[in-house]
């Protein structure tokens, strides 16, 4: 990935990469793979909150770029980072309040974003391949 990233000069897939990666990191958190280096340490929980912010990141600018959003509706796409940023604060008030609700919050914004970012992408896709129009 990261060599076609290099060789072919398009950041879709060094974004996917680094969605994959974090991915990674979030499935050995699951399976407890990881809880053995921090087992006894507060950085666990905080690490956990880490890889899905980093996840909706990677994955919000991997699908921008690979469906060309940005090139389509130029506004549209701007405002897809208003929801991570909501989800960033609702994780910080989960941390100051340490009240699950907020991170529920957080977490049903985050995962409700990205089938709705590519219903978006397909619909422009295949208006364009229906209608011929670009």
């Amino acid at each position: 990935m990261l060599f076609f990233s290099l060789k072919l000069k398009d950041r879709s897939y060094l974004y996917y990469l680094l969605f994959l990666l974090s991915l990674m990191v979030t499935f050995l958190l699951y399976d407890g793979s990881l809880i053995n280096l921090f087992r006894r340490d507060s950085f666990y929980y905080k690490l956990e909150f880490l890889t899905y912010f980093s996840n909706e990141i990677w994955f919000l600018l991997f699908s921008i770029k690979f469906l060309d959003l940005n090139k389509r509706h130029p506004l549209l796409t701007k405002l897809f980072f208003i929801p991570l940023l909501l989800v960033l604060l609702l994780y910080a008030f989960y941390f100051s309040t340490n009240n699950f609700v907020y991170s529920a919050i957080g977490d049903f914004i985050g995962v409700s974003l990205f089938p709705i970012l590519w219903f978006l992408g397909f619909y422009y896709r295949f208006s364009v391949w229906i209608l011929g129009s670009s």
